[in-house]
């Protein structure tokens, strides 16, 4: 049976680390915790599950920290995600069913993370979050780590896999989130600095910096990246991101419909190609890009929750209460408990949302749904 290693990489994460463990507790054979510095109790949360414990100096660099975690490893395959994520039940309970059938030319995988906003929006990214446990297939890169040079290296590939983790690390007070983004921000100018501008890193620092309300300067630094690279689809996709926080809709809408003519299967493109298109009015060829967006990768299931609010609109209230009801039964962290007590207003937080801005929180249209369709309403917001 292949054998599987969960890694977590920790700082400070007493409020998160013993939910995260606990989520993968009966999908992993080995847990492995790696502090880079912590005051609080993270160190003797972590050591109430493990052994094996280990301590690095993070310094700006990454995956040399993230690197001493793998020298601990024994099984087959790792899986490594951060202490502020978690898988959802119905992922922990294929995770490895879904390591174990992996082609042997497979050495990575990407799951889908779903990212939590105080300010009651989600976004969806696709990062790589496991890989076969090999001596050379380690971190590389102080920022923006990843294994995928090393994995390319060695003759493997990624696929992507139906596993869903939460991520709940942008709920934390502001104050924290703001330095964190501004620690972000030093180690990628240090890094252009040092390896020259390119579409990918400045569209990195974009995302980076509107989080601290910079958005002129991240307008001209996804600017620059569409123009170093017209053809990456990735770089309009961003573009058209910032444009549209920026309520700027008409230029969004073009680099977003770049973006999916020059990469037609990417779902997320597709998926913020039909919040522009909602925002304008445009309810049918809204529908027609969020459905595109689902057909791309079936695993954009949040994607119905889009649907399901355009079906309210429309007054489709059981067709909008199916959808939403399929998405919570499926991943319950979108009815999570981390929330705070009331809501935070972000005035840049939208920049990040993947979802209509008519959102309200999961809870609150089920209860408008479940009410308007004579059911008995929940409490929500």
């Amino acid at each position: 049976m292949t054998s599987v290693t969960l890694c977590v990489m920790t700082k400070n994460e007493e409020q998160y680390l013993g939910r995260c463990l606990e989520s993968a507790l009966d999908a992993v054979d080995e847990l492995v915790v790696v502090d880079t510095g912590s005051s609080d109790r993270t160190i003797e949360i972590a050591k109430s599950y493990t052994d094996k414990v280990g301590v690095a100096t993070l310094g700006g660099d990454f995956a040399r920290a993230r690197n001493v975690a793998l020298d601990l490893v024994t099984s087959d395959w790792v899986v490594y995600i951060d202490a502020d994520e978690q898988f959802t039940p119905e992922s922990a309970n294929r995770l490895r069913d879904v390591i174990s059938t992996q082609p042997i030319d497979v050495h990575a995988l990407t799951f889908i993370r779903v990212h939590f906003f105080v300010s009651g929006g989600f976004s969806i990214d696709q990062p790589v979050r496991a890989f076969r446990s090999m001596p050379h297939i380690r971190y590389e890169n102080p920022i923006g780590e990843s294994v995928i040079p090393a994995v390319t290296r060695a003759g493997g590939r990624s696929q992507p896999v139906d596993v869903t983790i939460n991520h709940f690390g942008h709920l934390r007070p502001r104050n924290v989130r703001e330095m964190k983004a501004k620690w972000y921000e030093s180690l990628l100018r240090s890094r252009i600095s040092s390896e020259g501008e390119n579409a990918d890193l400045l569209c990195k620092l974009a995302m980076v910096i509107k989080k601290l309300g910079l958005l002129d300067a991240a307008d001209q630094l996804t600017e620059r990246a569409v123009v170093l690279d017209p053809d990456d689809a990735g770089a309009h996709l961003t573009r058209g991101q910032i444009l549209r926080g920026m309520d700027r809709a008409d230029e969004a809408l073009w680099h977003l419909e770049s973006a999916t003519e020059l990469d037609p299967q990417n779902a997320r493109a597709w998926s913020m190609l039909g919040l522009v298109q909602l925002s304008q009015g445009s309810h049918d060829a809204a529908e027609a890009s969020f459905l595109r967006s689902m057909h791309c990768d079936p695993r954009y299931r949040h994607v119905e929750i889009n649907l399901g609010v355009l079906d309210q609109i429309r007054g489709r209230w059981h067709s909008a209460l199916e959808r939403l009801e399929r998405v919570a039964d499926i991943n319950p962290g979108f009815l999570h408990e981390f929330w705070p007590p009331k809501l935070e207003y972000d005035p840049f937080a939208h920049l990040d949302h993947e979802c209509v801005p008519r959102f309200a929180g999961l809870p609150y249209h089920l209860a408008v749904c479940r009410q308007q369709t004579g059911q008995q309403p929940i409490s929500g917001r």
